[in-house]
């Protein structure tokens, strides 16, 4: 952990995981169990006298518990679900619109709406930024597929395409989608448990089951007493009884 923590103040890099693992360091009798619990898991893993899963998870899951950088992913979070739902209202909206105004294809000279090709192609020209404008490269291709394929069958309509973003659009992000870069444990941390000691429970839970760390030797009350450790610097912080709680509530809901 030393050469680790070197490595990283040297690089300047990686400030709260710098900050579990010192916390670590200066708590080396306090992590024992932790450390005798997850040592004999090691030889099961192939290159495991150069990795330790147990310690990595635990100080990836300690330095993202920052409440305050959590509270804005969630509050960005919720806001992407609510521009999610008032994309797929207007675009639906939209597709109605479109697919009303067919009706009157067979009297009046209405624009095309059957090939979608045609709308890339105008997107590229008109609408992409010149300077990221690469457009020109595969625009010859895109004029081939139009020619060689011109039956309306071939092509959805744009109010098919736009129906389709509708359905790509009512997904709960807060359930289904990950910030940016995301984690397993992040994504726990930013979800239901807003963040607390029973969310970052369960997010440590969750990411050692991965490497089948969760049964014997390694016990609820020595995962608590690493993580307060981890976050908090004092082992008494989280208790063997929120780890029980986060456990049951992270069955009930997997």
């Amino acid at each position: 952990m030393l050469e680790l923590l070197s490595g990283y103040k040297g690089k300047n890099i990686y400030p709260s995981r710098c900050s579990v693992i010192e916390r670590l360091i200066n708590s080396e009798k306090g992590m024992l169990p932790y450390y005798c619990a997850a040592k004999p898991m090691r030889a099961v893993f192939p290159g495991a006298d150069k990795t330790w899963p147990e310690l990595d998870v635990l100080v990836d899951v300690a330095a993202a518990y920052t409440p305050n950088q959590l509270n804005t992913l969630r509050d960005d979070v919720k806001r992407v679900d609510e521009l999610n739902s008032e994309i797929a209202e207007v675009a639906t909206k939209l597709a109605g619109l479109l697919e009303k105004r067919d009706t009157y294809r067979d009297r009046v000279d209405c624009p095309d709406d059957t090939n979608p090709i045609e709308v890339l192609m105008f997107a590229g020209e008109y609408f992409m930024p010149f300077g990221d404008n690469h457009f020109a490269s595969v625009k010859p291709e895109l004029e081939r597929l139009v020619s060689q394929y011109l039956n309306d069958g071939y092509w959805p309509k744009t109010s098919d395409l736009i129906s389709a973003l509708v359905e790509i659009n009512t997904s709960d992000i807060s359930g289904n989608a990950l910030p940016v870069g995301d984690t397993n444990h992040v994504s726990l941390l930013v979800g239901k448990n807003k963040g607390s000691k029973r969310g970052v429970c369960a997010a440590l839970y969750s990411e050692l089951e991965k490497y089948g760390a969760t049964g014997k030797p390694m016990t609820h009350k020595e995962m608590a007493e690493a993580l307060s450790i981890a976050i908090f610097g004092n082992e008494s912080v989280i208790s063997k009884t929120v780890m029980d709680k986060a456990v049951t509530e992270l069955r009930t809901i997997s």
